[in-house]
């Protein structure tokens, strides 16, 4: 975008785009081994525990991207660096986000109910350290991968609570968390843009941090006699990198 403009930025997605469809012609001959039945979200909204379940997602969802969608705006109109600079918080969370996969193993060993509220403790703390050195670019980047790093965890360990409500609709769950996601993803804007002009990033940064602590306490109640964490997946679709 610094270089040659936001019009060749789009155009490198439509190609990218492109050679991602091209390549997936061949997913339409997998056939599924699943025994299981489709139901339907209305199905899946009458699972014991769900509600909460998709409290957590929102909690979770609204926090992050009501810091995330104005970190650009930080760099580029707070600490008047550049476009490209501005890119590079997000990529140094990307790879704390693909490096958290080292403690998944852990997640599994301590079980759902131990490890959530720790991990939204983290993310909370974490977003308060970023409030601390919001000033200072370079202290931005490294919190940024700290910041992917917990909010992989904490992602893992809230599809790994809603999938455990009930296997036989995890499609249906999954849908339901995505409506979620997408939710949030529209409401943050609207959140942040109450507090950026008053506050700039500092003030996104402080409601992230106390979303992540009314979950870790709603989660130290709901999960107190929770199910163990199964094994973990690949953190999905809406993974926010």
């Amino acid at each position: 975008a610094d270089l040659a403009g936001w019009r060749v930025v789009y155009l490198a997605l439509a190609l990218l785009a492109a050679v991602l469809w091209l390549s997936s012609a061949g997913l339409g001959k997998i056939t599924s081994n699943s025994a299981g039945q489709a139901s339907s979200p209305l199905t899946a909204l009458r699972v014991p525990g769900i509600r909460r379940g998709l409290l957590a997602s929102c909690l979770l969802m609204l926090s992050f991207y009501t810091t995330y969608f104005f970190t650009g705006a930080h760099v580029t109109l707070t600490l008047e660096l550049s476009t490209a600079q501005a890119g590079l918080l997000p990529l140094f969370y990307g790879i704390g986000f693909g490096l958290a996969v080292i403690f998944d193993p852990l997640l599994d060993r301590l079980g759902l109910p131990r490890a959530t509220p720790p991990v939204f403790v983290l993310i909370a703390l974490t977003y308060l350290v970023m409030l601390s050195v919001a000033g200072t670019y370079t202290l931005l980047l490294v919190f940024a991968l700290v910041w992917g790093i917990f909010q992989h965890l904490g992602l893992n360990l809230l599809v790994a609570r809603l999938t455990s409500l009930d296997p036989e609709q995890r499609g249906a769950i999954m849908g339901l968390y995505s409506t979620i996601t997408y939710l949030c993803v529209f409401a943050a804007p609207f959140a942040g843009a109450l507090l950026f002009p008053l506050w700039g990033l500092k003030g996104c940064l402080a409601l992230s941090a106390l979303l992540c602590l009314i979950e870790a306490a709603e989660a130290a109640i709901s999960l107190r006699k929770g199910p163990e964490l199964g094994p973990i997946d690949p953190v999905s679709p809406d993974a926010p990198v």
